[in-house]
């Protein structure tokens, strides 16, 4: 095929990715058809380039991720929801190869940076004004209304994702080269930020606070990011004391302790079926008698818990692949830091992004859906920061 030709395909294919990340966050048929788009044109040209994925420990430990979760399917309660699953991991994982092929252009890396900022913060503006009406809704129970991204859905699950998006912000105000004009990056944080104190997700909004400050810390950042990473906190306090039902959401709704019972549920479940797993998807026929308070048994989507829902899904091999695949990202991100490459934005903005998921996944399930897709596309900007061969 003609240079002209594939040159054109690979622009395309940009195009589909770079509407792909409005979509993710916003519209479930959209997001699928562009993944579905840029897949094919990736696939098309790397056939026609005659050029295989490039394999890195972070490649090979995500096929076994992808690995353990078909073996956990073999096994299944119900074998249809976890193939249901298992596509998800497979959708999420293939970004890794997809992106990496463009994301060598320093370019496109900012490109790819901004749009993800941009592309949040749009979702975040969208939640609050359909936290508006949903307010103004004369049977809506007001406590339990809570933004939360289109796609997304779950406000702890909104507030993962727009915690990724803030370490992103974060990053690429840091870096200077994302935002063709820093007040654009200030304006993005200032919405997504906003959009996850919203969410009410007590973790991801801890563990932002706590790796933001972290980061203005080692960074010697401009006073403003400090003062805006100052006025969220305010806003926390003046929330809290402004709502009762803030306050027992913080102190008594939800806690860890009414989620230990679903660990428990999980542990015991790994003890019967340790190689297997129930399956994904399956924790919902784990029975957890504590769960209800009548002593009747109950079944719940997830453990709340990123390592013990992978125990009990996928059994010893699936929390072994996770394991791995976690630690070759953090080694990747590692390689990156600015003394070794000089390359903040990667180093802070992937990090951020590396701590979120580890830290938000002790109190919820954090990969799958749009955040799995969000966390490989950003890992592949520190696998495609690496040289073009690494181990």
């Amino acid at each position: 095929m003609k240079i002209e030709t594939m040159d054109r395909v690979r622009l395309w294919e940009r195009r589909a990715l770079i509407l792909l990340l409005y979509a993710m966050p916003l519209h479930e048929s959209s997001k699928n058809l562009l993944w579905g788009l840029v897949a094919g044109l990736w696939l098309w040209r790397s056939l026609a380039e005659k050029c295989s994925p490039q394999m890195g420990c972070l490649e090979w430990s995500a096929l076994g991720w992808l690995g353990a979760g078909l073996w956990a399917t073999c096994f299944a309660i119900e074998p249809s929801a976890s193939w249901k699953g298992l596509w998800d991991m497979a959708r999420a994982a293939a970004l890794l190869w997809i992106a990496r092929t463009h994301l060598r252009d320093e370019d496109f890396r900012h490109t790819l940076v901004r749009h993800l900022v941009f592309s949040t913060a749009l979702a975040s503006a969208i939640a609050w004004v359909d936290y508006g009406f949903a307010i103004l809704e004369p049977d809506r129970y007001i406590p339990k209304v809570r933004v939360q991204l289109r796609s997304v859905g779950h406000f702890n699950h909104s507030g993962t994702y727009l915690a990724m998006a803030w370490m992103l912000a974060l990053a690429g105000c840091i870096e200077k080269k994302v935002f063709v004009h820093s007040w654009m990056g200030i304006a993005a944080a200032a919405v997504i930020g906003l959009g996850l104190l919203g969410t009410t997700a007590r973790t991801a909004i801890a563990a932002t606070f706590l790796i933001s400050l972290g980061i203005l810390w080692q960074t010697r950042s401009p006073r403003w990011l400090g003062l805006m990473l100052l006025t969220g906190v305010a806003l926390i306090v003046f929330g809290l004391v402004a709502s009762a039902g803030l306050r027992s959401r913080l102190l008594f709704r939800g806690s860890f302790g009414s989620r230990i019972t679903f660990w428990q549920a999980a542990w015991e479940t790994t003890c019967q079926r340790p190689w297997t797993g129930v399956g994904l998807n399956n924790f919902k026929h784990i029975p957890i008698s504590a769960a209800t308070g009548s002593g009747r048994p109950a079944g719940v989507d997830h453990a709340h818990n990123l390592y013990f829902n992978t125990l009990a899904q996928a059994g010893i091999p699936g929390i072994v692949a996770l394991l791995a695949l976690l630690t070759s990202a953090a080694t990747l991100i590692w390689r990156c830091r600015p003394g070794a490459a000089k390359n903040g934005l990667i180093y802070w903005g992937t990090g951020g992004v590396w701590l979120i998921l580890v830290l938000v996944g002790m109190s919820s399930t954090t990969l799958h859906h749009e955040i799995g897709m969000f966390f490989f596309l950003t890992m592949a900007l520190a696998a495609a920061s690496q040289p073009r061969t690494y181990i």
